[in-house]
């Protein structure tokens, strides 16, 4: 905040009129303004405030905050106010013009006139503020909104400086990085330069002392031999607010309740107690809702799967890669056209960012935004299945992996996903492609993403494949080795999608049993059929040598 008000205050001629204060919703931006706000008030260098809001409809449109911006100013400016009253007198339909030729008839020539008569003080400077700017009306009003505000600070009479609060949305990024806002405004980002954690932990801990002093069972409190909140669970709450003031708050409203204990209250915020039918986060529910609500209707569907796609993939994708995701991954992974995560994405910048910058990639402003998606009981419509999006994913990296290679590594009679690593390792490519880092993703990270599936259509068919190309290769004697023997290496190096596959309870073909026992082993757990009545070592090698394989054997 000091930062914002030396811009706003100084005397400095190359410091620019406008400063666009942006960042990811809940990051405390209508905080700062109104904290800033107070104090230029007390300093009588506050011009006027404005803090849009998407559901009121007083505070959603233009019209209603150029009415009150003026209003203030002629406050602030008391002089200039009968000349306001002249205007609206002139034009009294002025109110339903574009905002652009409100400003320049309430403000821009009443204030001139002012000027040449000598009733305002050409020294003298104020300060407007406006906040939530990307919750006025539509993308194209809030465009139009920016440049008259730009030609109101160019152009009034005396010093005037403008600060502008919202979200990082891509229509306003192209308007405050064109001209002619380019040259004219400067810009700060509420991001972890501005060290967010150390804020919110202070902020909790002067909650939680605030808890212990009020609360009606402060007495018990004091009396708990653990101190309480232990350390341990204030660095869990300062890391899952991801920066953002939002949840910190969100998690104080709903400990301190004075109808209930704090320590439970606490205790369901951090997963260790069943919330019932309490809904701790409410406040971060409504408005993740309200940002997916303002995608496109039609897209929902494929943007809320993108998301969970890119939740999963990004539990593991640092750790075991070591660069920044890439939306080029996530679409050669799925098999997307280049350019179409940007464009799904493009209206939830809010809470997901798609940085243009390789060192970024992309990544979830808010950590608890996966916990959203993945939670039926808070994101109704908008959830997604946890179980159900890493298979998809698991059988995204399987297919990645038979494409990509030969799997030679399989014929070592490791499992599936060790073998896995061992093949990605002597395929990489010498550079950082996507190629080379999707084959370290896909075969380091398939046991995590193993681990918390499901079956489903796409992995069986994934799965399916890998066995059918290594039928393929067995049958043609690759690499020197007899059907029999090519197989008897797939069935072993397989063995962990078959365990998989055996808790899932599937049924395989009866194929797969004759290769089994040509192979003399031993029927597994997971073949959950009898072997056809009277089939033997022999006669399952008799069929095998007259089997016509094909590319589905499941």
């Amino acid at each position: 905040m000091a930062t914002l008000k030396q811009r706003l205050t100084s005397d400095d001629p190359d410091v620019k009129d406008i400063c666009w204060l942006y960042g990811p919703a809940g990051a405390g931006k209508s905080a700062i303004v109104r904290s800033l706000g107070e104090q230029l008030d007390d300093e009588d260098l506050l011009g006027g405030s404005f803090f849009f809001f998407r559901t009121d409809a007083r505070r959603n449109v233009p019209n209603e905050f150029i009415a009150t911006l003026t209003y203030q100013l002629c406050v602030a400016l008391p002089k200039l106010r009968p000349y306001v009253e002249q205007a609206i007198e002139k034009e009294p339909l002025i109110f339903d013009r574009s905002p652009k030729k409100q400003l320049k008839t309430l403000l821009l020539q009443p204030a001139s006139k002012a000027m040449a008569h000598g009733v305002l003080d050409s020294e003298d400077r104020r300060i407007l503020l406006v906040d939530g700017l990307d919750e006025c009306g539509e993308k194209e009003q809030q465009r139009e909104l920016v440049l008259a505000l730009h030609e109101l600070a160019q152009k009034f009479p005396i010093k005037l400086s403008i600060l502008i609060a919202s979200r990082p949305e891509r229509h306003l990024r192209d308007v405050f990085e064109e001209e002619p806002l380019q040259s004219a405004c400067s810009s700060i980002s509420l991001d972890e330069t501005f060290e967010p954690d150390v804020d919110i932990r202070k902020f909790l801990l002067d909650k939680f002392n605030e808890i212990l002093r009020r609360h009606p069972l402060r007495a018990q409190l004091r009396k708990l031999i653990v101190k309480w909140p232990t350390p341990e669970a204030v660095d869990q709450l300062v890391s899952r607010a991801s920066g953002q003031f939002i949840y910190a708050t969100t998690v104080i409203k709903f400990v301190s309740s004075n109808r209930a204990n704090p320590v439970e209250r606490l205790e369901i915020i951090l997963g260790s107690r069943d919330p019932g039918n309490l809904e701790p986060f409410e406040q971060l529910d409504t408005l993740y809702a309200t940002i997916l609500r303002s995608a496109p209707a039609e897209d929902i569907a494929e943007i809320v799967d993108i998301l969970a796609i890119l939740s999963a993939i990004l539990q593991t994708w640092s750790s075991v890669v070591g660069h920044p995701l890439g939306p080029e991954i996530i679409e050669t992974l799925l098999g997307m056209q280049p350019g179409s995560i940007k464009l799904l994405l493009v209206d939830l910048e809010s809470v997901v960012d798609i940085s243009d910058e390789p060192d970024r990639g992309i990544q979830f402003y808010h950590k608890s935004f996966s916990e959203y998606l993945f939670e039926s009981r808070r994101s109704f419509s908008f959830s997604r299945s946890s179980r159900k999006t890493h298979s998809r994913l698991l059988a995204a990296c399987i297919g990645h992996l038979n494409k990509r290679c030969r799997f030679e590594p399989l014929f070592s009679g490791h499992s599936l996903i060790d073998a896995g690593t061992e093949v990605a390792a002597s395929a990489l490519a010498p550079d950082d492609s996507v190629t080379s880092q999707l084959d370290k993703f896909a075969s380091k990270a398939i046991e995590f993403h193993a681990s918390l599936t499901e079956l489903t259509e796409d992995l069986v068919e994934a799965v399916t494949e890998v066995f059918a190309r290594h039928v393929a290769d067995a049958q043609s004697g690759w690499d020197g080795r007899t059907p029999v023997q090519s197989l008897a290496f797939i069935i072993s190096s397989c063995s962990s999608i078959a365990m998989w596959l055996q808790s899932e309870k599937v049924r395989l073909r009866p194929q797969i049993y004759d290769v089994t026992l040509v192979l003399n082993l031993r029927p597994s757990p997971f073949l959950h059929m009898p072997p056809p009545c009277g089939i033997t070592s022999s006669h399952a090698a008799e069929r095998f040598s007259n089997l016509s394989w094909h590319h589905r054997i499941l």
